[in-house]
């Protein structure tokens, strides 16, 4: 084996369809991973390694940017039931328990 491949295979991270949500692609992830590669051009697998955390940051950085937009974003569609039942078990949770009782007798 080459050396330059066993250090790959050593340095890799687990399989990126583990954390990719479901509207992310593996095979995007792993032409990212090259751009980066070809960037960044690591020596070694510490290096290598960093370069795919570099990524998962990213990836996730990317995440917070449509977590927030979908969730601020008055014009978008309307959450299906479950981001429902989810948003209204968080406003019942940081509610005061008076406010709590309160806002459960108006139902």
């Amino acid at each position: 084996m080459p050396k330059d491949r066993a250090a790959r295979d050593v340095a890799r991270l687990p399989n990126p369809s583990r954390f990719l949500l479901a509207d992310e692609s593996a095979a995007d992830y792993d032409r990212l991973l090259e751009l980066y590669v070809e960037d960044m051009k690591p020596a070694g697998a510490l290096e290598r390694r960093q370069v795919e955390l570099i990524l998962r940051c990213d990836i996730d950085i990317d995440r917070q940017f449509r977590l927030i937009a979908e969730h601020l974003n008055p014009l978008g569609e309307d959450a299906n039931r479950g981001a429902k039942a989810v948003a209204e078990w968080h406003r019942e949770a940081l509610m005061h328990p008076r406010a709590r009782a309160k806002y459960r007798e108006d139902d």
